[in-house]
C-alpha cells in the first residue's frame, strides 16, 4: 500500500525502516591489519584463497587451500603443522596463524 501525504491513514501507520546490511569486506581487500574478523568464519574457501594471495602473499599455500576445500572457519582453528601440511614453511605457516589469530580475537572481543 502506498501512502500519500493526504491519507488519514498515514498517520496511524507505522513505518519500518529497513538499513541495507553492511559491506562486507572481500578477501582480496583484507590485509592481516586491517582485516573484518566478524566474517573470518564466514569465508569461503575462495575468499580465504584470495586472502591468502593477496594480503599474506603466499599464492601456492592459497592454491593447496583451495584445493582442500579449507574455508574460514577451518581456517581459524588451524595450527602451525596444519598450514605446514599444505606446503607452508615454518615462518609462513606461523604468520598465517598470527594474522588469523588477530582476527579471530578481534571477532571475540565485538
Amino acid at each position: 500500500m502506498v501512502l500519500t501525504p493526504d491519507d488519514s491513514a498515514a498517520e496511524d501507520a507505522e513505518v519500518e525502516i529497513c538499513q541495507p546490511p553492511p559491506a562486507r569486506a572481500t578477501a582480496a581487500t583484507i590485509s592481516p591489519a586491517s582485516a573484518a574478523p566478524s566474517y573470518l568464519r564466514d569465508w569461503s574457501s575462495q575468499e580465504l584463497g584470495s586472502w591468502l594471495s593477496d594480503a599474506m602473499n603466499l599464492p601456492s599455500l592459497a592454491d593447496a587451500a583451495m584445493a582442500e576445500g579449507v574455508d574460514g572457519a577451518t581456517a581459524g582453528a588451524m595450527q602451525n603443522a596444519d598450514w605446514k601440511e599444505l606446503g607452508a614453511s615454518g615462518l609462513q605457516a606461523a604468520k598465517v596463524v598470527g594474522a588469523l589469530a588477530k582476527m579471530v580475537f578481534v571477532q571475540a572481543a565485538e
